[in-house]
């Protein structure tokens, strides 16, 4: 009978190098993105499926590009829940075994890059592709459009 490691918890952060994972760890503790200033947009990906994971919305909503069209972090705590949550969480479930992550080179450009995770199954591959904003010298990802998206769609119900 094979023997299985019934204590392994699955992180998207588990390739992270020490010294990146100390920075996530920082973050966490004080909140600061100053913390992930030279994570790329790869990594910043991983740490949002991550924080997506332990439902961590305060740091998500640190994590997430302001524009100018952020709302403040308790509408954006009941719009996650309402319209994201779920979307992200059956995301995180599907890609944490991922085959690879990437930018896009073709889409992306010096301020906006767009990054890939895929996934291969047999003969099929899927992917999510992720829109990333430098704000504040710090790759953060710009998702919160598809809260006016959903709200629009689940008004016409």
């Amino acid at each position: 009978m094979p023997n299985i490691d019934r204590q392994y918890d699955f992180s998207y952060l588990e390739d992270l190098p020490n010294d990146k994972l100390e920075k996530y760890h920082e973050f966490l503790n004080n909140g600061d993105t100053k913390s992930l200033k030279d994570f790329t947009p790869e990594e910043i990906v991983l740490i949002h499926m991550n924080l997506v994971f332990e439902h961590n919305t305060s740091k998500l909503y640190a994590l997430t590009y302001d524009g100018g069209k952020l709302p403040p972090f308790e509408q954006f705590n009941t719009e996650y829940n309402q319209y994201l949550s779920a979307d992200f969480i059956q995301d995180y479930l599907m890609f944490r075994y991922y085959d690879s992550i990437s930018v896009n080179l073709k889409e992306s450009t010096q301020d906006l890059k767009i990054v890939q995770l895929e996934i291969i199954f047999g003969s099929n591959t899927y992917g999510i592709t992720f829109a990333l904003k430098q704000e504040n010298g710090i790759w953060k990802i710009d998702v919160y459009h598809l809260v006016e998206v959903l709200k629009r769609g689940h008004s016409k119900e």
